[in-house]
């Protein structure tokens, strides 16, 4: 990628900061084979747009998503923290589910499919435990953690702060986290 290139994705990317749809329409080919016939549904284009009508009011914005399975809530909270992450600097996170196996064979495995179809990826990096910034100097202050929940430690999750930017907490399989 040339330098030039590089400056007109990331442009592009600042331009998708308040509208995680517009980010999910634009930054995977969905005309590509893997996803012809997958764009989002008509109830995740409302969740991200309920996410983009609350930013602006500068609080948290609060969702929760009840359904079957296999319906797309997996795929939805992977567009949602690539957007987070791509389009704001510094963006703190954590994605938790209710065990490991859970995190690891659902969570991590779906978000490293839309990574791995995402046009903007040479700017972060996913690891087993975080999706980060790709400058090692920036990992520490841009990354999202997956952490599996644990009753038991609950301090993992304190301390998460960025001054005034973004942060973006999931938990996945709500229903049996206390």
């Amino acid at each position: 990628m040339t330098d030039a290139e590089f400056i007109e994705l990331a442009d592009e990317l600042a331009t998708y900061a308040g509208d995680p749809l517009q980010f999910v329409l634009n930054t995977f080919d969905w005309q590509n084979p893997e996803l012809k016939g997958k764009a989002p549904e008509p109830w995740q284009c409302e969740i991200l747009q309920a996410i983009k009508d609350g930013l602006p009011l500068g609080k948290a914005v609060r969702l929760a998503v009840a359904s079957g399975h296999g319906v797309g809530k997996t795929a939805l909270v992977s567009w949602i923290l690539l957007w987070a992450i791509s389009t704001r600097e510094d963006t703190r996170g954590i994605l938790t589910a209710s065990n490991e196996a859970q995190l690891a064979t659902r969570n991590r495995a779906e978000l490293r499919k839309w990574y791995d179809l995402w046009k903007t990826r040479e700017f972060f990096e996913l690891t087993a435990t975080a999706l980060l910034h790709a400058d090692s100097e920036s990992q520490q202050v841009w990354r999202i953690d997956l952490l599996p929940w644990n009753e038991h430690r609950p301090e993992a999750f304190a301390g998460l702060h960025t001054q005034g930017k973004r942060i973006v907490v999931i938990m996945d399989e709500a229903s049996v986290i206390p």
